[in-house]
């Protein structure tokens, strides 16, 4: 139990480190809160397992992200950190980090089932919010995919413009005289 003393009041913070108890917080995140200053691990802040005093962070001792106490808190170097990653995951022990693991649209007929079902063109195999949940979910990257997939699509099938009536629309001015 720690003091804060301030100008005005006196906070008893109980638990200086965070520990998580959410599912859906990501490593990424636990990782953070675990080096936040009242968390630190004590003592010398050299690697518990080779001593150096080089490219330091903070391990989850018993190897659970979720277990945010100081006391399975501990320093290592970034070798040491991997080479334990490493023997650990050869062993079978721990799992694939969570930092983002996207769950959006998973192929290109998903993604495109979506975009039609927004556009109010689907095949009623969505409704209409799992279609916009699908497209936030997918990744910047993976839309840009997609997106590549569909023109190159439409200029298979409709030539260069990519557009049903062959590009011939016809200027603006020619649309509307003035």
């Amino acid at each position: 139990m720690a003091l804060m003393t301030t100008e005005r009041r006196i906070t008893i913070q109980r638990n200086s480190c965070a520990v998580t108890l959410k599912d859906h917080v990501t490593d990424r995140a636990k990782r953070y809160r675990a080096n936040q200053p009242g968390c630190l691990p004590a003592g010398l802040k050299k690697c518990k397992l080779c001593g150096s005093a080089r490219f330091l962070t903070v391990d989850h001792a018993d190897g659970d992200e979720s277990n945010g106490a100081k006391s399975n808190l501990r320093w290592l170097c970034k070798s040491c950190n991997t080479k334990l990653g490493i023997r650990d995951a050869k062993e079978g022990r721990g799992r694939r980090t969570a930092q983002y693991n996207p769950k959006g649209a998973r192929s290109f007929d998903q993604w495109s089932e979506a975009i039609s079902t927004l556009a109010g063109e689907g095949l009623g195999t969505m409704t209409v919010e799992q279609a916009r949940q699908i497209v936030r979910e997918t990744s910047k990257r993976k839309r840009s995919e997609f997106n590549e997939d569909v023109w190159r699509i439409r200029k298979e099938r409709y030539g260069p413009s990519g557009r049903k009536d062959g590009g011939a629309g016809g200027s603006y001015a020619e649309e509307v005289p003035f």
